[in-house]
């Protein structure tokens, strides 16, 4: 609870507000984003920019952190800190932590809109923008148990 609180508190400090789930429509949220990540998917992988302004690689810091605590508190907060994540790396260039707001996204989309298509799109897309020698793991699990699972059942 603590911790999604500070971490709301320090992005609004970076200039990322972001707003309370209640007072938000999450689906026409997710719809925009997922527009904003066909941008993405569009540009092969090494011609995307970097993130280079430091104030917005300590935003996507921060909303790592939120996005952890908002999980875990199976918060609506999650699908907004995702869609940030990913609107981020549009406006500002690719992340290390891209690849996270990009399986939460896709996780958004199956969870919420129950879009399975365009989720498991979403979720192969998180796999391929995945460098981060740190994050394979959390992300590689996250979108084969939670996105792929709904288009590849998982064999035993």
């Amino acid at each position: 609870d603590k911790a999604l609180e500070h971490s709301v508190r320090v992005l609004q400090y970076l200039g990322e507000p972001l707003p309370l789930p209640d007072k938000f429509d999450i689906k026409r949220e997710l719809a925009e984003t997922y527009i904003c990540s066909q941008q993405i998917s569009s540009i092969p992988l090494d011609a995307m920019p970097k993130m280079k302004d430091p104030l917005k690689t300590k935003a996507m810091e921060f909303l790592r952190l939120a996005l952890d605590s908002s999980h875990h508190q199976k918060s609506k907060m999650t699908m907004i800190v995702s869609c940030r994540m990913v609107r981020l790396t549009c406006d500002h260039g690719i992340n290390s932590y891209s690849a996270l707001g990009m399986a939460g996204l896709a996780y958004s989309y199956i969870a919420v809109l129950r879009n399975y298509t365009d989720g498991y799109k979403l979720g192969k897309l998180a796999l391929s923008l995945n460098k981060s020698p740190k994050l394979v793991g959390i992300v590689s699990f996250a979108v084969t148990c939670f996105v792929c699972a709904f288009k590849e059942p998982i064999q035993a």
